[in-house]
């Protein structure tokens, strides 16, 4: 991770320190930074926005925000920090308006899903035409889980039903009649937990980062 990508997470972690109701991660951070450098202005849609911290770093910007989050407790929260609308719904009981959104955020949602294609076909379903899904997964090539398995260790989550590689989630976009715009994988560790910077090997093997951030559109008609 480069310096510079810490000292904005460190900034925003401090300037928002007031709503961190539980610790979040560097990587964590540096998403929700790097989904909000591509968003612009307009109707915002945040599918799985757990506790709404991603609205923190698009909260200046002349935007109208609805979350939608499963977890009752979570949807509570939401409400609190971004006094903003948050549905306590599925994505996939979709009750929203048809082609209402310019952007549709997705992160660290779809390898949660009991249907990922599903999901994405209701995000198209949402999004205006010249809307942007824009998203994150966690890589299952990524460096950390190569060297992880290596050392005979696993690494993952408990609540993580399924995992990508760039190729398995350009096909998944495919499937759902999008196009895929943008893809890049970032945050490139060696060892869970350090923030230090790994940008040489980026260059090197730059399809190993820990996540992997992408872009759909609809396709043109």
């Amino acid at each position: 991770m480069e310096k510079k990508e810490i000292e904005e997470i460190k900034s925003f972690i401090k300037e928002n320190s007031d709503y961190f109701t539980y610790e979040h991660s560097p990587t964590s951070i540096a998403r929700y930074l790097k989904i909000a450098e591509h968003i612009d202005k307009g109707k915002i849609l945040d599918v799985g926005c757990g506790r709404g911290i991603m609205y923190l770093s698009i909260k200046d910007k002349p935007i109208r925000y609805l979350g939608l989050e499963k977890k009752e407790k979570d949807t509570n929260l939401a409400k609190n920090i971004t006094n903003c609308e948050i549905l306590n719904q599925d994505i996939c009981q979709n009750t929203l308006k048809k082609g209402f959104f310019d952007y549709i955020i997705i992160s660290e949602v779809l390898e949660h899903a009991e249907n990922p294609l599903q999901v994405l076909k209701e995000c198209k379903f949402l999004l205006k035409d010249d809307g942007k899904i824009i998203g994150t997964v966690p890589n299952s090539i990524s460096a950390l889980r190569i060297i992880s398995a290596l050392s005979n260790k696993e690494y993952g989550h408990s609540d993580t039903t399924q995992i990508f590689s760039t190729i398995h989630l350009k096909n998944l976009i495919n499937f759902a009649g999008l196009k895929l715009s943008y893809l890049e994988t970032f945050f490139f560790q060696l060892i869970d937990g350090q923030t230090e910077d790994y940008s040489q090997l980026k260059e090197l093997f730059p399809l190993l980062g820990k996540n992997i951030f992408f872009i759909a559109e609809k396709e043109s008609s």
